[in-house]
């Protein structure tokens, strides 16, 4: 029954532990599976915000450009306008020709009104001073510059040129811009890798405290089952062998109302059992008590009884009075199963009631039992359960 106990409960325990680790591994399951589906989440949010960030660098370099190529432009018409004026003051340095020039200036600048203005350099005053008048009433004065200006077509540039020099300049400056961006796209994803990395990083460090948490959890919850389960099968074991001892009780007791059966062995013993009561109270005067069905055999041997007490005690012989009031229970029967009985013996006690030597076999047998239960356990279960 023993064997039978702990093996049902280590099979207890293993049960346990097997349902505990796969509980363990189903919210492993889960909290990798979330931490997962969070590093996703996180992963997408900072790719959009990557995406954002690469268009909105890429839209700065593409403005940037566009002012580069503006300024550019800019660049070239100013550079043009530089050259006509260069070529501008070539044609002043030839006297002959300037003259002329000027000649064809005044000419182009008369209209119809009596009074007209020539806005002349102070150079150009002393050669124009040079020209025969074009009308009366033409007056000179000198100004900083000069206010109309035509250019000689040697000072036009080729509009080719023009056109491939600022298409060279535009496609330089574009691909500039295209490195700038793509530099810019490269970096940022680097960035946003190692940021991932990082990421990614930290959650499986979290991860396996979690794990570790989680493990540590299980373990501890493992060992409080197990401890659980070997206290109640402790228990079982115990509560078996109690069983066990009182079932050998319970057939001692059966072989004691057996005693009772043969009247010359329980006439012996209840003789044996009044002297041993006798010796215990050392008592001139006791009052005796029974079974009912015992009273017969009880009269026959209590003189001899008183003799043999005297002897062993040097005494004179006691008075021993029976009491016909109260009897010990009857023994046990198929009728009386629950209630009081008393298997056999005699109670015996000093007249004031004081002193009372209850010597039962039921008693005698639980004395007995309670003397060598050790060695009884022993016997049974081994130096372990004693």
């Amino acid at each position: 029954m023993v064997r039978f106990i702990r093996q049902e409960a280590e099979e207890k325990a293993n049960e346990i532990s097997v349902s505990a680790e796969e509980e363990f591994n189903i919210e492993k399951l889960q909290l990798v599976e979330a931490e997962k589906k969070k590093i996703r989440q996180e992963y997408e949010r900072k790719e959009k915000q990557v995406e954002i960030r690469k268009k909105i660098e890429y839209s700065m370099q593409l403005n940037a450009s566009r002012i580069k190529v503006l300024q550019a432009q800019d660049d070239v018409v100013n550079s043009m306008k530089e050259a006509a004026g260069k070529e501008l003051l070539k044609a002043g340095g030839d006297h002959h020709v300037y003259k002329k020039l000027l000649k064809d200036l005044i000419v182009q600048g008369n209209t119809q009104d009596p009074v007209r203005f020539i806005s002349l350099s102070p150079k150009s005053i002393r050669t124009a001073e040079e020209l025969p008048r074009c009308a009366r009433s033409i007056e000179l004065l000198s100004l900083p510059s000069l206010r109309i200006v035509h250019l000689s077509p040697a000072a036009k540039m080729n509009d080719a040129d023009v056109s491939k020099q600022i298409q060279q300049m535009v496609r330089f400056i574009r691909q500039e811009a295209e490195e700038k961006a793509n530099e810019i796209s490269v970096s940022a994803e680097e960035e946003f890798n190692i940021e991932k990395l990082q990421l990614v990083e930290a959650e499986k460090k979290k991860i396996r405290q979690e794990y570790e948490r989680k493990e540590k959890q299980v373990e501890i919850r493992k060992k409080i089952e197990y401890s659980m389960q070997l206290n109640a099968s402790r228990i079982k074991v115990l509560q078996a062998q109690d069983d066990v001892v009182n079932s050998m009780k319970e057939a001692a007791g059966k072989e004691l109302l057996k005693a009772g059966g043969d009247h010359h062995v329980y006439k012996k013993l209840l003789k044996d059992l009044i002297v041993q009561s006798l010796l215990r109270l050392k008592e001139p005067a006791a009052l005796l008590r029974c079974r009912k069905d015992d009273v017969h055999l009880v009269e026959s041997v209590l003189d001899s009884a008183g003799e043999e007490y005297a002897q062993k005690a040097n005494v004179h012989p006691p008075v021993i009075e029976i009491d016909h009031r109260v009897y010990l229970p009857p023994p046990p029967s198929h009728k009386n199963t629950s209630g009081l009985f008393c298997s056999g013996g005699v109670v015996l006690a000093s007249r004031d009631g004081k002193i009372v030597c209850e010597n039962t076999l039921d008693a005698r047998l639980d004395v007995v039992f309670r003397k060598k239960l050790p060695e009884i356990r022993k016997w049974l279960f081994g130096q372990v359960a004693a």
